[in-house]
């Protein structure tokens, strides 16, 4: 921001007192007196490095982050790190120093209701040519990597993976909300994710329960539903998933780094960098230098798990397919990947199904064929290929999804490719499974029992409650839709009918006990 526009846009009391502060001592009340005197005030050096020199170590700190750490817009929440050594209102309180100082400008957002702290163009590059700054360069030249780490989508694979298996489970928790350890050795097997705690230890030196932090994920973004210590997909569930994996940032909905106290600068440091090095076409680049640049030392504190913040970002962009880890003399590099889509328009992928039921895959499968496929199959296993299995159950589900037999049979000869044909029986049991599908229902009613055929006969053909009659159970007893309960009971107030104690109140079953009527 231009140092002038910030200064017009404040109140003439606050100029007065930054210019007291850094010993500007003027009568003039003149707003642009005043603003212009700070400038010449704080854009020499001799004076600015006097003013520098009286700053309190909290301010000169974090001062110094905020120059190594080029940015527009500051809040509290960025300067998380220093929270090791100093608490929330003494971060403020060196704000506020730097901000009174006219080093660093406030203003106030109004959708947050947060404070953004503003640093100038015209004061930056003299504040680090008085305090002797120098930044990292994030694209250090390095050797090739020898050996590569690359595992592009795992973190759609697995989310995808999870939610097939809880629609296809009667997935229970424990009473702590865990996962059950049978349920998470089945998931293991099924999750690409669980196969990297080594990497990952290696790497963040730390390993994290794959299963349950996908279930979180699953959780954040409403996909998943808790009842009874069990789980359940929410009726939107596959395209909520879609929607973050598809959006613009999908790092965004990732919390891993949250846990080593990143802010979002952090993050959107990294994610800045990520786009300059695709921009620069870099080739292999130094994990230390990117660590260096994002989390500088400062002289009064270097906290020992803020290199953690960055690499905790980078096995999560690692997973999402942005990047490739490498390894070269005990040396760790990242290289940026084209995120471009690998799909050429014209892309038609194949499924071959084969007569035993089993379905094979190419593992770069696009993410609306996986969600189809989770929803009318059951995933067996996930290797260089993936392996789904046609059954009853898998059948039963996707007709339960509002897939019928037939629209089941069209995808799979659509995806099959060359117009080949699907194995006849594999086709003939799809459709006798789907027909045998919907011929019976488990319905929950309520008895309304009355003392008289005619009394009977006269509710069932009623406009008031003729449309909540099932059917009729003996002469005088009516099966009424149970859901709707107390409306019926209202409705029969209504037509001065009150229910008999004796015979039912509506909340349990009652038997007409009438003798059958003589021929």
């Amino acid at each position: 921001m231009k140092y002038l526009t910030y200064l017009m846009g404040t109140n003439v009391p606050n100029l007065k007192n930054i210019a007291s502060r850094i010993g500007h001592f003027t009568p003039e009340n003149s707003k642009q007196r005043l603003a212009s005197g700070i400038i010449r005030k704080v854009t020499q050096k001799a004076s600015l490095t006097l003013i520098l020199d009286e700053l309190s170590d909290q301010a000169y700190q974090l001062l110094r982050f905020l120059q190594l750490r080029p940015k527009e817009e500051w809040r509290l929440e960025d300067f998380a790190c220093f929270r090791e050594i100093w608490s929330e209102p003494e971060i403020f309180h060196g704000m506020n120093e730097l901000v009174h100082s006219g080093i660093v400008g406030v203003t106030f957002e109004s959708e947050t209701e947060q404070e953004v702290f503003i640093t100038f163009d015209e004061i930056d590059p003299l504040v680090c040519q008085v305090l002797e700054l120098e930044g990292t360069d994030p694209f250090e030249p390095t050797l090739p990597a020898s050996t590569v780490h690359s595992h592009p989508n795992v973190w759609q694979n697995d989310l995808m993976t999870f939610l097939g298996y809880c629609a296809r489970s009667r997935f229970q928790l424990t009473k702590r909300d865990q996962i059950h350890k049978r349920d998470s050795d089945s998931l293991n097997r099924l999750l690409l994710g669980s196969r990297l705690g080594k990497l990952q230890q290696k790497f963040c030196g730390y390993e994290q329960d794959w299963a349950s932090r996908i279930l979180d994920q699953l959780f954040a973004i409403r996909a998943l539903t808790q009842e009874n210590h069990g789980l359940a997909l929410t009726q939107d569930a596959y395209h909520l998933l879609l929607e973050q994996l598809e959006s613009e940032h999908p790092l965004s909905g990732i919390h891993s780094a949250k846990d080593h106290h990143a802010a979002q600068g952090d993050v959107d440091l990294i994610l800045e960098t990520l786009d300059q090095a695709r921009e620069k076409k870099t080739g292999w680049c130094s994990v230390e230098a990117l660590e260096r640049a994002v989390c500088p030392v400062i002289d009064m504190f270097e906290p020992e798990n803020r290199p953690k913040i960055v690499r905790a970002v980078l096995f999560d962009l690692l997973l999402l397919g942005e990047i490739e880890l490498g390894e070269s003399d005990e040396e760790w590099l990242w290289r940026p990947l084209d995120n471009q889509s690998p799909y050429p328009k014209d892309y038609k992928e194949f499924l071959h199904i084969q007569p035993n039921f089993e379905i094979v895959a190419a593992p770069n499968l696009p993410l609306r064929t996986r969600m189809v496929l989770e929803q009318i199959a059951e995933l067996v296993s996930i290797d260089q290929l993936y392996h789904y299995r046609i059954a009853r159950e898998s059948v039963y589900l996707g007709l339960c999804n509002g897939w019928t037999a037939q629209d089941q049979i069209d995808w799979y000869l659509q995806h099959s490719g060359g117009g080949r044909p699907l194995p006849q029986n594999v086709q003939h049991s799809i459709e006798d499974w789907g027909k045998s599908f919907g011929r019976l229902s488990l319905e929950h009613p309520l008895l309304l029992v009355c003392d008289t055929p005619d009394l009977a006969e006269s509710l069932y053909h009623s406009k008031e409650i003729g449309p909540y009659c099932i059917g009729r159970y003996t002469e005088t007893s009516l099966l009424l839709k149970k859901d709707a309960e107390e409306e019926i009971f209202e409705i029969l107030r209504g037509m001065n009918y009150l229910p008999n104690p004796e015979v039912g109140d509506g909340t349990r079953w009652a038997i007409d006990t009438q003798p059958p009527r003589q021929g």
